[in-house]
């Protein structure tokens, strides 16, 4: 999952505090250990102190679990469950960094103001959780699919080459067109459109990448819908 360089110094000064309790709390237990009869009443100082530390723990547990739900939140459409345009250009800026071959997709759904305007915005809604629940089935399991916004989508596929990429598109086309999608307002039979880039030595950051697949993307539009176009 991805974290945002604020999140991640959270989560790493919680562990620090975390570590530093439980070293506190092992050193209580040796004084324990050593003190004789004639110390009680220390050892009872020591019991609070132990006590005191539990408490800590179990705060700081807590803060740990709230972080983890605040950054599973903000990395994640709340719709379709799958990560978000921020979540996104994290990931694909540095595996761009990093030098990582990848392709993606741009892909939108045809006609979606129509099926908003046909059938309601809460239909509207059930079709792109259906979309983005049968993208995913097709996709490869080390692939990534993001909501950018609207009833646009990425599909983000490391190690892939143009061949490979070709195949996934096709397989994503099919999957999404094979059946209509069942809504309250009845069965809303739904193609997506799909602009496919790979990487190439000309592109000098993610974003000319995605601007490549944006275009092709269009491109499939224009010639009719429901197709894949590369760019």
């Amino acid at each position: 999952m991805i974290m945002s360089p604020r999140e991640d110094k959270l989560l790493h000064l919680t562990r620090g505090l975390r570590d530093a309790l439980s070293a506190a709390d092992g050193y209580a237990c040796l004084l324990a250990d050593d003190l004789n009869d004639d110390g009680r009443e220390a050892a009872n100082d020591v019991d609070q102190i132990r006590e005191a530390v539990k408490q800590a723990l179990s705060t700081v547990a807590e803060l740990e679990q709230l972080v983890e739900v605040e950054r599973r939140a903000a990395s994640r459409d709340p719709l379709t469950q799958v990560p978000n345009r921020h979540a996104l250009n994290e990931l694909g800026e540095r595996m761009f960094l990093e030098g990582a071959q990848f392709s993606l997709f741009m892909i939108d759904v045809d006609h979606f103001k129509a099926v908003n305007d046909t059938y309601g915005h809460a239909s509207g809604d059930a079709v792109l959780v259906a979309v983005a629940e049968r993208c995913r089935a097709a996709l490869r399991d080390s692939d990534v699919l993001a909501r950018l916004a609207g009833d646009e989508f990425v599909a983000l596929l490391p190690n892939a080459e143009p061949d490979v990429t070709a195949r996934v598109a096709e397989r994503l086309a099919t999957s999404v067109a094979v059946e209509p999608i069942n809504t309250q307002k009845g069965h809303v039979p739904v193609t997506i459109s799909l602009g496919a880039a790979t990487r190439s030595p000309q592109d000098a950051t993610f974003k000319e990448v995605v601007a490549r697949a944006d275009d092709a993307m269009y491109a499939a539009k224009r010639a009719g819908r429901n197709r894949v176009a590369a760019g």
